[in-house]
């Protein structure tokens, strides 16, 4: 080691080991990289499998080589420094390594993707602490973004998207001349009405663009502030050009029949969207080198330069204790998980099917309905019931007790909405009516919580006014999970987390009541005494609905 090397050196250190790229430091650090991997195997596994089966995150397969190319042109921006290893891998590798086994126990295999990331990013501070982590956290978050998000916020988001994209399609197709009346996510042109589906959302052009713009920024020469942009664009970029898909296809279905959006044709146009969205991503950057040149090209913006005959790196210290232990820990923390996936099984509760509910309830008598193959396939309900309880007569008022005491309350519907899961796994979960009701059309005009305890329960509903079309509905709704009930699903989701680490159950419930309220049109004192009438109806039923729920959800 020269003179001059070693005066780069802090005075503190001990010893120092000069390496370079493809140096036994590398090796070292590639070595474990691979153990990490082969730890956790059947997660990595699961993931590559969604990559491949899923049209929204297909691009994951290819990010991850790309990552590991990004990670080798940083090595030029710390050539000839001196980088020192830190312990403070090991409590990274700890988190990571305990949220991949506590993702695995509770099957939330977000968790676990997230654990091994996590025990990914341990490996370079381990190697070379902060500046070797510097050169890996972008490529880190790379694969980040094809990880799939959770469960329960990816269902909000596509639901959100889907009304959006809805919104902006009926624009276009009026922009065109055309009549169009919506109703939620089903557009009504003519004699033909069309849904659009989560497929429809746009999610699937926008994870991937979101990824390419990722990428672009990287590689983009220009301020913070124009990365950005260039990244955040791709949101109204997916939005705008899925919404004039829609229109689009509303426009084909019009003139040449639903046959001719369908196969080939509907698979096709999606690419040519997706194609466009993309050259608006690169008209943008164009744009940015035309208004803030600063003496460079469209194509000098983007020119990829790759590292030549880099100069040495200087390790303070040896990396060895610090990356095996790191590695021994993450490792261990994988094959733990393996094992409990293996020998682990779900406790599956006995109860009574829906088919066994009361035919009478509260004086009301049900007429059960059914929900159709699509929704089926998206909520994969192990047990479901829908229908409505009413009064075939209505009674005299000696008759009536409570909330009926008059004829008005008795003749009033309401509208019983069970589900049940025996095992709550990604893609199979509760569905929230938050994310279901707008979907329908349905607008939230009021909302709030409600008491259980005063209806002989516990813990709180949620207790939402919707209207659509100048209909009005008062609906209570809340997760029953394992004998408790939640308001907050997210807050139900923790929980259930903590049950599955305790007791190996992931079994849960929605409870949903629905009855009308007059129209907006009723004179305003009139329609205060009938919504508390209603509500009051309401109440008398759920009242009497949650004793029997224990039998269909067990505690």
């Amino acid at each position: 080691m020269t003179d001059q090397t070693s005066s780069s050196i802090d005075a503190g250190d001990m010893a120092a080991e000069t390496v370079s790229p493809g140096s036994s430091v590398d090796r070292m650090l590639a070595l474990c990289v691979l153990l990490v991997l082969g730890a956790f195997a059947a997660s990595l596994m699961n993931l590559v499998q969604v990559w491949m089966d899923s049209e929204e995150y297909g691009h994951g397969v290819i990010v991850p080589i790309i990552s590991l190319y990004m990670y080798w042109l940083n090595r030029e921006k710390i050539s000839g420094q001196t980088v020192q290893p830190s312990w403070l891998a090991l409590p990274l590798a700890v988190a990571g390594g305990l949220l991949h086994l506590l993702g695995v126990m509770a099957d939330v295999d977000v968790a676990a993707y997230y654990g091994l990331l996590l025990s990914l990013a341990a490996l370079p501070m381990a190697a070379g602490g902060w500046r070797l982590l510097n050169q890996a956290w972008y490529p880190l978050l790379l694969v980040l973004f094809v990880i799939p998000l959770p469960y329960l916020l990816s269902t909000l988001l596509t639901a959100r998207m889907q009304l959006v994209s809805s919104d902006i399609g009926v624009a276009f197709i009026r922009l065109f001349g055309l009549p169009v009346m919506q109703d939620g996510n089903v557009l009504y042109m003519g004699d033909f009405s069309m849904l659009v589906e989560e497929a429809c959302s746009g999610l699937r052009y926008m994870y991937p663009l979101v990824s390419i713009a990722l990428i672009v920024a990287y590689f983009y020469r220009g301020p913070v502030w124009q990365k950005l942009l260039i990244v955040l664009s791709t949101i109204p970029i997916t939005i705008g050009m899925n919404s004039l898909r829609i229109a689009v296809t509303g426009l084909i279905i019009r003139y040449w029949g639903s046959q001719a959006a369908e196969g080939f044709l509907h698979s096709f146009e999606g690419w040519i969207v997706f194609m466009l969205a993309f050259a608006l991503l690169m008209l943008e950057i164009w744009v940015l080198t035309r208004l803030f040149p600063n003496g460079q090209s469209f194509t000098q913006r983007l020119e990829i330069v790759t590292p030549q005959q880099l100069a040495p790196v200087h390790v303070s210290r040896s990396p060895v204790a610090r990356l095996m232990l790191t590695t021994a820990v993450i490792v261990a923390a994988g094959i733990s998980a393996h094992v409990y996936s293996f020998v682990a099984t779900d406790t599956i509760p006995e109860r009574e099917r829906f088919e066994q509910l009361p035919f009478v309830i509260d004086g009301r008598e049900v007429f059960p309905d059914r929900l159709s193959s699509d929704v089926l396939s998206v909520l994969r309900p192990h047990d479901y019931f829908i229908g409505d309880y009413k009064r075939m007569q209505v009674q005299s008022p000696g008759e009536l007790t409570g909330a009926e005491q008059t004829p008005l309350a008795s003749a009033i519907p309401i509208s019983l909405y069970l589900v049940y899961y025996e095992a709550q796994k990604e893609g199979s979960v509760l569905h929230s009516p938050r994310a279901c009701l707008p979907g329908g059309g349905w607008e939230q005009r009021d909302g709030g919580t409600v008491a259980l305890e005063a209806l002989g329960g516990e813990g709180d509903a949620n207790r939402v006014i919707i209207s659509r079309n100048g209909r009005r509905m008062l609906v209570y709704y809340w997760i029953h999970q394992q004998g408790v009930n939640y308001a907050d699903e997210f807050v139900a989701r923790a929980s259930l987390l903590w049950q599955s680490l305790t007791q190996g159950r992931t079994d849960g419930g929605l409870v949903r009541v629905i009855v009308p309220l007059p129209d907006e049109t009723v004179p305003a004192a009139e329609r205060k005494v009938a919504e508390e009438t209603a509500e009051e109806a309401l109440r008398s039923f759920v009242k009497a609905l949650i004793p029997s729920l224990p039998r269909f959800m067990p505690s």
